[in-house]
């Protein structure tokens, strides 16, 4: 079993230890990981690759109304089945409806059960109450405060919505379609530059973020994994950090955090929160190309993560993890 792990590179390093809670202001990171070390019985393992023709560029997917919903990137649509054999394949384009998307990212479920889209180069967030796209919403930010290019949707217990709002290097969170309560976190060491999933849990924000080296983000070098334990402080915690590549997607589980990688690596990472080792799931590097959104699917026991492919002929597609 330990032959499924591979060793991560020495550019990456967790920056804290113990079941997720912790503060890097004081930590180090861990000793260099072999393939000889961790408890295999906690990381997942690839069980399946699942493509088709009919899935184009997918960045997130979910479950809603007992269907499976992907965003497709490319295509400005959403894909909707009903299992990972994926021989029966509809879709919501909003065309339909004489509305659009323009490069959707991801999705999450609304406080009142409709489905949200961030719709990012479209530069709004979309609600809609089925999958006939009836009762669609569109929220572009507050007059003067509009987002630019939203990516990360996440909604909390207590009823909020929160947007990464990536070109414009921010964190909202808002109550409604309307932007009632919107606030604006304050990121008082300028940490958020360009984010992607967000997933809200346990009381927290967890925010994969990257630095783009594009004019007006916060500056940086390469990506990491933030925390944001309390909204209205304006702190965050750096949980992780890459300096070589691109975080994409994240999923923070009892006891490891998965992490998707855009690059060179083109790979998922499992860390395990208790003692900090860290390895790549074995055949999370393949041939559906850059690994993207996660979506924990706690009915069936499992995770999928959906591959966007790559920017040329790759369709991409969804691997299945099991642990």
């Amino acid at each position: 079993m330990k032959s499924l792990l591979l060793s991560l590179s020495l550019g990456i390093s967790l920056l804290f230890m113990g079941c997720g809670k912790g503060d890097s202001s004081n930590s180090t990171p861990p000793a260099p990981i072999t393939d000889e070390q961790g408890d295999e019985e906690n990381i997942p393992v690839v069980e399946k690759l699942v493509s088709n023709p009919g899935i184009h560029k997918p960045t997130h997917i979910l479950q809603f109304r007992n269907h499976y919903v992907s965003a497709e990137l490319e295509n400005n649509k959403l894909a909707i089945f009903d299992s990972f054999d994926l021989k029966k394949i509809d879709y919501f384009d909003p065309r339909t409806i004489d509305k659009y998307f323009k490069f959707p990212h991801f999705l999450a479920i609304s406080p009142n059960g409709h489905l949200l889209i961030s719709n990012s180069w479209g530069k709004s967030i979309v609600e809609i109450e089925d999958l006939d796209g009836s009762g669609w919403k569109e929220f572009s930010g507050l007059v003067g405060n509009e987002f630019n290019a939203p990516h990360g949707i996440c909604v909390d217990e207590d009823g909020w919505i929160y947007v990464g709002d990536s070109l414009n290097s921010r964190l909202v969170r808002f109550k409604d379609m309307q932007g009632s309560s919107w606030q604006v976190f304050k990121d008082v060491d300028r940490k958020i530059a360009y984010s992607r999933q967000l997933v809200c849990k346990n009381g927290a924000i967890w925010v994969s973020n990257s630095y783009e080296n594009r004019e007006g983000l916060n500056p940086g070098q390469g990506s990491n994994v933030l925390r944001i334990d309390n909204f209205t402080s304006g702190k965050v915690k750096t949980i992780y950090k890459d300096e070589n590549t691109n975080i994409t997607g994240i999923l923070p589980l009892d006891d490891i955090l998965l992490i998707a990688r855009w690059g060179y690596n083109n790979d998922i990472v499992a860390i395990n929160f208790e003692n900090g080792e860290s390895f790549t799931v074995k055949n999370s590097h393949n041939e559906l190309g850059i690994p993207y959104g996660f979506f924990e699917d706690k009915d069936k026991n499992r995770i999928i993560n959906a591959y966007f492919g790559s920017f040329e002929a790759n369709p991409g597609g969804f691997a299945v993890l099991k642990r």
